[in-house]
C-alpha cells in the first residue's frame, strides 16, 4: 500500500506510477491515493502529459469513461507536437474510452491517427476493425483484419482473436 504522505506525490513518483503495469491501478486502495497524486500534479503543472494519462487510467479502472476521455484528451493537448510512444499509448486508451461510450466513429479515428504514423501497427488494425464491426461495416472490418494478418502471418492467436470478434458481432 502506498504511504499517504504528500511527498509521495512528487514528479519522480508520478513518473514511476505512470509507467507501471495497469494492474497496479486496479488496487482500489492504491487508486484513491494515485488519483489524489495525479490531481495534485495537474494542479502543480507537473508533466501534464503523464499526469493526465495516469489520471485517465485510474478513471478508466473506476469505469468513469467520460472522465477518462477528458483526461486523455488533455494529456494529448499537453504533449509536444511530435508524437511519442506515450502519445500512441494515450490514443489507444482514448480509443477504448470511446468504444466503452459507444462512440465508435471517434474510436476509429484514434486508430486512424495511429495508422497514419505507424502503418504496420497490427493492434491498431484489429482495434479499428472492431469499431467497424460495431458500425456494421463488415467490409472495412474484414479489410483491416486481412491487413493485420498480412503483417503478422505466424501469430496464430490473432486468428483466434479475429474469429472471436466476428462471432461476438454475429458473423
Amino acid at each position: 500500500m502506498i504511504n499517504r504522505t504528500s511527498e509521495r506525490c512528487t514528479p519522480a513518483y508520478l513518473f514511476i506510477i505512470a509507467n507501471t503495469q495497469r494492474a497496479f491501478f486496479n488496487d482500489s486502495a492504491n487508486c484513491g491515493i494515485i488519483l489524489l497524486c495525479f490531481r495534485k500534479a495537474v494542479e502543480d503543472g507537473e508533466n501534464l502529459t503523464l499526469a493526465y494519462r495516469g489520471l485517465g487510467i485510474c478513471l478508466m479502472n473506476r469505469n468513469d469513461y467520460e472522465g477518462a476521455e477528458e483526461a486523455f484528451i488533455k494529456a494529448l493537448h499537453a504533449s509536444g507536437s511530435t508524437p511519442s510512444d506515450v502519445d500512441y499509448d494515450i490514443n489507444y486508451y482514448l480509443g477504448v474510452c470511446y468504444h466503452k461510450l459507444s462512440k465508435y466513429e471517434e474510436a476509429k479515428e484514434r486508430y486512424d491517427a495511429i495508422l497514419v504514423l505507424k502503418p504496420k501497427e497490427v493492434d491498431a488494425y484489429i482495434q479499428r476493425a472492431t469499431e467497424y464491426l460495431y458500425m456494421q461495416d463488415i467490409d472495412s472490418a474484414c479489410a483491416d483484419f486481412d491487413r493485420a494478418l498480412s503483417l503478422d502471418k505466424k501469430n496464430y492467436s490473432l486468428y483466434v482473436d479475429i474469429y472471436s470478434l466476428l462471432k461476438e458481432a454475429g458473423y
